[in-house]
C-alpha cells in the first residue's frame, strides 16, 4: 500500500491539479532551460507533454538533458530516442 501526504492527495483530486502540476514543474524547468538552451532550438511543455527540437550534437549532451529532466520529484518522463536530422 502506498502512503502519500494528505497535501499530495488533495492536489491530485483537486480541480486545480493542472495548475499545481504546471507550477510544480516550472520551478525545475527554469534550471533545465538555463543549462540546455544552447542545444534546444524549440521547447514547449503543456502539463505533462514536452515537445522540443534538439540541436545538440553529442550523446553526452542528450544524456545530460534526459537525466536533468528526470531528476526532479517522483515522476519520470518517457523520452523518445534522439533521431538524426534529415540534412
Amino acid at each position: 500500500m502506498d502512503c502519500y501526504p494528505m497535501d499530495f492527495l488533495w492536489m491530485r483530486s483537486s480541480t486545480a491539479a493542472v495548475m499545481w502540476a504546471t507550477i510544480y514543474f516550472a520551478v525545475h524547468e527554469k534550471h533545465i532551460l538555463a543549462n540546455h538552451s544552447g542545444n534546444l532550438l524549440y521547447y514547449k511543455r503543456f502539463i505533462d507533454d514536452i515537445f522540443g527540437i534538439w540541436i545538440g550534437n553529442t550523446s553526452n549532451e542528450w544524456s545530460s538533458f534526459c537525466d536533468d529532466i528526470n531528476n526532479f520529484g517522483v515522476l519520470t518522463w518517457d523520452i523518445g530516442d534522439n533521431k538524426p536530422s534529415l540534412s
